[in-house]
Order: structure tokens, then sequence, then C-alpha cells
């Protein structure tokens, strides 16, 4: 019989001569065993069978079971990332770095007591060892070159690693979460915050298990992954939130360990056989560390893929989408970190309240160093300041830190290095850091520029790796907060446009005189190619452009054919354009004779198109963006804008249109004439359009018409005719009220043309007239809206059954009461009355765009309407919601964005009109599409235009 005692990071005492059992902390301090704590005591015969099922004589366990001799003691790690691999210096924490480079520092922890000598001991048994077959173990016999084989051996270690972490995982909640709760060691509500969304990681890589399995041959082995992988690896957006939770989740659980009853379960735990020596924060680790170990299994794929291979074009995507993740997982982490230091800071006087501390987004590093006294303290390098504390446990937040004395702004940090052995230190430092006699070492001075009052801090790290941690941290950090103030000052002296998205409708613009520098440009406006049955002709064309020269200020020109005046006539009495009464600028006739040469210009050759039936690569929960730029790439007018590169003529700014340049890039692929390409890759596109629109970062699901909202404006942004300029005041609401409503609708798009002029506005943009009216004074009250959609609800009925598309338009428009505490002032009444509030169109766009509201938010959750919405595929008569007398206005259908599966997890396809008919897109796949199919309850977006217009000619 043989006594085999288990090792983990607390010892027990070899001394036989004390009556109780005396246990070491981490602390090294002793106390009295816990008498629920036994040794662990087992019956072995002389030879023991290992895990393989082989005997193994006892000392050949000696050597293979190494865990029980005496190491050099490790120092205690606070890292986040909890990985406990004994280096020699503990380095210091770096958030800016990838998380799985991120470390910690602290030196207040002392050394473990050395292992007790065992005499006859036997190595313990329970540290099991993962197994480690290889792929060439499972097959008996292949033909593959080595190359193959070693991609073979990698793709096998990524599915095992899928499995054994689901093992871990699943054992984490069996034994730990379930026997805590059950037990009451620990409350639901702090198990929630320590396990964080763990339980929800388990499907997520089961999916992944499952989906590597499938691809597996009757010969195990596995062709083309890329897909699969490309097309999982935007899940893993579940691990922000987890790895977010694990700062909190941390700190609680170091806190709960001062608790006797915590402490013992964890204990036995980890002394157990399942352990594998691993307490339970190296377990809630696993994730965050299989997370940063896909980027590198990929690159071993890639290296072993050979040319020609099917995984040759879709790896390098695959890869660069989980780095993508994987950086944004580390952004998001840094930033819950930082926001969770900054909750735990006490501050004693008001002064210490930087507005650079609240303003920092992350940490560059933070721990131990001490300062010229010898006091320890806790340090932490924000984003904009750096903040000296002396951390203190409290018993219900557990640890906080009290600010020591005044923090530092990051722009204002003089930073100085003092040499090993230089007395810069003066005598504070010798007889606080050394015993006497020995030299200063590991020491740097931080002091403040401008700021008298505040003295320079001397501080000293552990060792010179720790220093030298430091001081790159801190010259890191004071350049960027230098730069960053620098940029401050200069936006303040000259201000710059906003940057921030807006709305078309809310864009200022200069007046219709600042097109005069502009005219020469304009006049060299691309022509787009149109069919001929529909074009004025030539003749027309010419007289077009003669008015136009005389429209221009400083034009000589004032000979216009009677032809081309009797159609502006005409053009301005169907707009209800009154130039005496609304005083209509030469800039809309402009604008509107622009229009026409859309159509009048067919001098050039026909514009050379493919079929257009080619697909989009989904590089990541991208199908809405697929989706959607199908649609747009089948409005022609856009398309062909796009194709013959017209914007570089005519928009304003001098900056590149990057996203316009982009998108027609992507146009130009998927109507390429060759077709060489079955499917275009639009990352570039997205990634610029991300860079402007930061709340689509990263690879999660959207919505398909937000994104066409963002992307409209964006391009309407970069190609605008007209400059953009920021008003300094906001102007007073013009008042209209001496107008009749066609002479005030236009005057209100007049001066929306003075602000906006582009092609998405001449294809897309409407006007809404919202109408008041006062139940007691009878007065009508007028407010116009550009819109560029209408989202329109769906009716709810309690039968169910099918819904008309106009119903919706009904219920859209239909009178809405508003009592007194909802309603707006009543300017005649000059006070708050009944009234009633009725939408109607009142400018009637090219192309419009419908969207059915099929999410609705409530309190708690979001739902999803699957109701089926029939629509008509020509002759959509939208006169009934507009002016009394606008007669029919019929459009017919050309594009429709569809919406498969829930609220959390969905798919978008689209279908499009061609010359040759209906075709289905979804992503990558094209296929024909008969009209009997369209019509579904997948209907999200519905593209129409008008019958008469000359868009999709």
């Amino acid at each position: 019989m043989e006594v085999e005692e288990s090792e983990t990071r607390t010892s027990w005492s070899g001394m036989s001569g004390e009556s109780h059992s005396v246990l070491y902390d981490h602390a090294g301090k002793k106390r009295k065993q816990d008498p629920l704590s036994e040794p662990v005591i087992r019956i072995m015969e002389d030879d023991e069978e290992d895990e393989e099922g082989e005997m193994t004589p006892d000392h050949m366990k000696d050597s293979e079971e190494p865990s029980n001799k005496r190491v050099k003691p490790v120092a205690k790690s606070n890292s986040l990332t909890g990985v406990l691999t004994p280096v020699k210096t503990p380095a210091l924490k770096r958030i800016g770095q990838s998380i799985s480079r991120s470390i910690s520092f602290r030196t207040d922890a002392r050394p473990l007591p050395p292992a007790p000598l065992r005499s006859r001991a036997k190595a313990s048994s329970f540290p099991r060892r993962r197994n480690s077959q290889c792929w060439s173990d499972t097959v008996e016999s292949h033909d593959l070159t080595a190359k193959e084989i070693k991609r073979q051996e990698v793709i096998y270690e990524l599915t095992q690693g899928e499995r054994q972490l689901i093992d871990d995982l699943s054992l984490v909640k069996k034994v730990y979460y379930e026997p805590m709760l059950k037990l009451e060691i620990l409350t639901e509500a702090e198990l929630g915050i320590i396990f964080g969304t763990l339980d929800s990681l388990i499907p997520l890589h089961e999916d992944l298990l499952e989906r590597l399995e499938r691809l597996r041959g009757s010969e195990k082995t596995v062709g083309e992954v890329g897909p699969t992988l490309l097309d999982w690896f935007p899940c893993l957006e579940a691990y922000v939130t987890y790895c977010c939770n694990q700062v909190g989740a941390k700190a609680l659980l170091d806190q709960k360990k001062l608790e006797k009853k915590v402490e013992h379960f964890l204990r036995l735990c980890q002394e157990s056989s399942f352990s594998r020596k691993l307490d339970l924060w190296n377990f809630l680790d696993l994730p965050r560390s299989r997370l940063v170990k896909y980027p590198l299994l990929l690159r071993e794929i890639q290296k072993c893929t050979p040319p020609e291979h099917p995984d040759e074009d879709t790896l390098p995507d695959a890869l660069e989408l989980i780095q993508s993740i994987v950086a944004e997982v580390n952004k998001k982490t840094g930033e819950a970190e930082c926001q969770f230091y900054r909750r735990g800071l006490v501050y004693l006087e008001d002064s210490q309240r930087l507005p650079e501390i609240h303003q920092s987004r992350f940490i560059y590093c933070h721990g131990e160093l001490k300062n010229n006294k010898g006091q320890r303290l806790h340090v932490f390098l924000f984003e904009l300041a750096l903040v000296l504390t002396r951390p203190v446990e409290d018993r219900d937040f557990g640890q906080l830190f009290n600010v020591y004395r005044q923090p530092l702004p990051n722009a204002l940090i003089n930073l100085e290095e003092i040499p090993d052995g230089e007395a810069g230190g003066g005598g504070t430092f010798r007889g606080a850091f050394t015993g006497g006699n020995d030299k200063v070492k590991n020491c740097f001075r931080v002091s403040s520029r401008g700021r008298s009052k505040v003295n320079p801090y001397s501080l000293q790290a552990n060792d010179s790796f720790s220093k030298q941690q430091w001081i790159t941290c801190l010259r890191q950090a004071i350049v960027q907060s230098r730069d960053r103030t620098s940029q401050t000052s200069q936006s303040q002296l000259s201000p710059h446009p906003d940057p921030a998205l807006c709305h078309i409708a809310e864009l200022s613009l200069s007046s219709d005189t600042d097109m005069a520098d502009h005219t020469n440009r304009q006049t060299k406006r691309s022509a787009v190619n149109v069919n001929s049955r529909h074009s004025p002709g030539k003749a027309a064309n010419h007289s077009i452009r003669r008015c136009l020269g005389s429209l221009m200020p400083g034009s000589s020109s004032v000979n216009v054919d009677n032809s081309c005046e009797a159609l502006c006539r005409t053009l301005v009495s169907q707009k209800g354009l009154q130039r005496e009464t609304a005083d209509i600028s030469q800039s809309v006739l402009y604008t509107s004779l622009m229009g026409l040469l859309l159509v009048a210009d067919n001098e050039k050759e026909p514009l050379a198109l493919g079929s257009g039936r080619v697909g989009l690569r989904n590089i990541g929960n991208t199908c809405f963006l697929n989706a959607v730029v199908q649609c747009l790439s089948h409005t022609c007018g856009l398309r062909n804008y796009c194709l013959l590169k017209s914007y570089k003529h005519e928009k304003f700014s001098k900056d590149d249109a990057k996203l316009m340049d982009a998108f027609s890039q992507v146009l130009s692929g998927l109507w390429d004439v060759n077709e060489a390409d079955a499917v275009v890759n639009p990352r570039q596109f997205y990634s610029i359009f991300k860079d402007g629109v930061p709340y689509f970062s990263g690879y999660s699901q959207q919505d398909a018409q937000e994104f066409l909202r963002f992307l409209l404006d964006k391009l309407h942004t970069e190609i605008n005719r007209r400059p953009h300029t920021r008003r300094a005041v906001k102007e007073p609401e013009q008042k209209y009220a001496r107008f009749r409503l066609s002479e005030e609708v236009a005057a209100m798009w007049k001066k929306h043309l003075e602000r906006d002029d582009s092609v998405i506005v001449d294809l897309f943009s409407g006007q809404l007239r919202s109408s008041l009216h006062c139940s007691i004074c009878s007065h009508y009250s007028n407010t116009f809206d550009v819109f560029c959609d209408l989202s329109l609800p769906i009716p709810k009925r309690s039968s169910g059954g099918e819904v008309t598309l106009r119903e919706c338009l009904d219920l859209f428009s239909q009178e809405e009461k508003l009592d007194k505490e909802n309603s707006p002032m009543c300017e005649r009444c000059n006070r708050r009355t009944e009234c009633t509030k009725r939408l109607s169109i009142q400018r009637f766009p090219q192309v419009i765009v419908i969207h059915l509201n099929r999410f609705t938010t409530s309190r708690w959750s979001i739902s999803k309407s699957t109701v089926y919405v029939s629509f008509p595929l020509t002759n959509l008569d939208l006169g009934p919601y507009g002016p009394v007398d606008s007669g029919s206005v019929l459009y017919d259908l050309y594009a429709i964005c569809n919406h498969a599966g829930t609220v959390n997890m969905g798919h978008y396809t689209a279908c499009c009109l061609d010359e040759n008919g209906w075709c289905f897109y979804n992503d990558s796949s094209v296929s024909p599409l008969t009209e009997n199919q369209l019509q579904t309850n997948q209907a999200y977006v519905l593209f129409y235009q008008r019958s008469n217009s000359t868009v999709r000619k």
C-alpha cells in the first residue's frame, strides 16, 4: 500500500512530527488543515496499468511524471488569461496587443513553498494526458504526398481540438456550475457572472465539429475545408460577449475564493481525476485560448495547400475573416477591461477626476510598481492618463483602487529613464529598494510638463524586462496622446465638415450660384445609353445643351430653341414651379435638364453588358450586402451611371470617391461581358464601407434595409454635385403660408435641391407630406420630408391569412387621431388641441423602395412577422396616396430582397428582373426563377420603377 499526495498550487507539508497537517497558501503562510481536506490515498499494486493499458514499472512512472520533483517557485499571476506557464519573470499586462499574448504583472506574490520529498510515493495518474493520436495513425494506408499528409494532420488537429473543447466545456458545466448551484456555494447571479455565456458556446462548436466530420470522406481525408470555415467563423462573434464578461468574472472569482466553502470546493475539484491539475479559471479561459489558435491552424493549412487546390481561393478570405474577428474580440475586451478598472477607482479628491481618465477607451498596461518610499502601488496607464493607486479589498465590492496623488495626462508626461546604479533616485531609493549598499536598478521617472504643483514620480519595476515594457508603453501613450491633442487643436482653429454620417435630407449645401465654377465639368457629363425609342433624339439633345448653356452664369448664349423652351415650360408647369411666386432658381431648371440628358444623349455607342447573372461571395454573414447590391445592380440608371464613371465628372468634391469606385468595381464584375469570374468578391467594397460606417464593423448579422439606407447616404455624400458646407447657426424654419400647396411643395423641393443633388436624388428621392388638421380651427399645417424608401407596417389579423400591399399602404396613409398630450402646438390656436395626422406622397421618385416592416420591437424582445403579403408585379398604382389631382402613378416591380429565418438566425436573398426574365440570387448561387415563385412570405424590401420611366431602359 502506498500513499499518493495530490500536488496543486497549495502543497502539503512533509513534516511528520506535527500533530496537525499544515497547508501553505499562496502567500507562503502556514495555516491549519481543513478537517475535510485529506490526502488522497490509493491502494496500488506494484505494477499499475498506465493510460494505454500497458504495465509500467515504478521507476518508469517517476520518469514519466516529473511534476512531484522540486521546481523553481512560480509567482502568482492576476492575468485575465489565467495561463500558469512557469516564466522566470512575470511580465507586464499589455492590453494593446493580441489577446493571445495577454500577460500579467504582479510583484506582490510570494513563492510557493517547496514540494515535499517523496519516499516511495508513486506519481499521480489523474492528470490524464490528451490523446496525442495523429491523422496518420487513423488510416491504414494512403498514397498522399508529404505536403498533403501535413495538411490532413492539421485538419485532424482542428477537428480533435473542437472535440476536446466541447468535452471540457461540458465538464465545466456538469462538475462546477451545477454542483455549486445545487449546493448553494454561490448564488445563481454570481454563477451567471463567473460563467457568462459559456453554455452557449457548446452548440456553436458542436456545429463546427459536425461540419468537419461531414467533410471527411471514406478514406478519412478532407478535401475542401475553406468554404466551411468561411461560413462558420462569423458565429465566433459570440466570443465578444463571453470575453468581455471575463474581466468581471475573474475579479469576482478571486474575491469568492477568499470564502472558505468556495475555496474548499474548488480545491477538491482541482485535486480530482478529471481536472488535469487545472483550476476553474483555466477551464473558463479555454474558449479564449481556442479562439486565438484558429489563425495559427489556418496558416498551417494554407501553407500545406498545393496550388490549384479548391481551398486556394477561400482560405485567404477565411484567414482574414478570423483575424478580424480575433482583433474585434481583443478590442472589445480591452474596452471592457478599461471600463471595469475605471469603475474600481476611488478618488480621494475631486481634482483627481481628470476628464482624460473617463475619455480613455483602453489600457496600455497596468501592474505593480514601487515608489521611492518602497510602497507598492498598482499603476494604470490608460489611453489618455497615468494613474497611480493603492489596492484595497472591499468586502462588498471586491478589489478597489484608491487613487494615489495626482494623475497625469499622457500628453503632458515627461519620461526619464534612470540607468542602473545611478544615484538619481537619491538616498530614499537606496534605502527603500536595496540593502543600503546595492545599486538602484530598474527605475524610471515621470513628471508633468507645465504643472509645477505635481512632483515627479520615481518608480521601480520588478526587473529589467518589466521596466522596458513600461518604458515602451509610456512612450507610445505619450506620442499618441500628443498627436490627438494636436489634431483637436487644429480642428478647433479651422473647423472641418462633420464626418459623421447624416441623412441626405439633412446635408447642408451652398446656394445655386456655387455651381458657376462647376459649369465646364457639368456640361461634359457622361451620358447613359438608353433605348432609342425612348429618346428625344439628337435634335432635342442639341437643344437641351444650348438651353443649358443659356442657364449657366456668364454664358454668352441667349438663343434657345423654341422646342427646348416649350419643353422647359412644360416641365415647370408639371412640377408646379411658378417662378414668379416661388422664386425657383436656375439651378433647379439646370438639374432638371441635366436629368433629361440621361434620356436624350444617345450619341455614344451602346454600353456593352454581360448577362448580369453573376453571384457575390459571402465573406462572413454578408448575405444582407449581397442581396442589396444585386437589387441595386439591376437598377439600370444607377448601374449605367457607375459603369460609365459619370460621377467623376459631376461630383463637386475633389476628394476621391473611394466607396463609389469600389461599388462601381463590383458592378463591373457583375456585368462583365466575358464573365470570366462566376463569383465576384465584394471584400474591398465592404471594407471601405465599414471604414465610413463603423456601425457595420465586424461580421455579425445586419439588417438589409438599414444597410441600403447607409449605403445610399454614403454614395450620395461622395458624388454630391453641391459642396457640403457646415452651417454655424440653424436656419429658422421658413413659412410658406402665402403659397398654394403645390407652390409650397415646389419651394421645399427647390430648397432641398440647392443642398443635395446627385444621381441618388435623381433616382430614389421622393417627398413625403405630413399634414396636421386642427379639430378646433380647422387649420392645416404641413411638414415635408425627403425619403429614399417607404417603411410600411403590416396589418395584424387575428385570423391570420393573406395581406395585400395595398392594405399596407392604406395603413401607412390612414388618418391618425392625436390627443392633446401627443399633438404639437396649433399655429393658429397657439395651443395643443386634438388633431388628425395623415401622410401622403407629394413627389413620386423614379424608383420607389418599399420596406415591409416585418420586425417589431417590444420591451423585452424582437419578433418577426411571417405574414404573407401579396404584391403586384406590374401597374402598382400609388396615385391614391399622393395629391388629389395626381391621377394614376404606376410602378412595375424589378427586384425583391427576401429574408428567410428568424430574428437571431436568418438569411437574405434577392430576386431580380433582367431581359431574360427573373433570376434568384443566393450569394454565389444564381438560378432562373418564374413569376409564380416570387410571391412568398419572405419578401422584405421591394424595388419598383415608374412605368413610364427610362430608369430601366
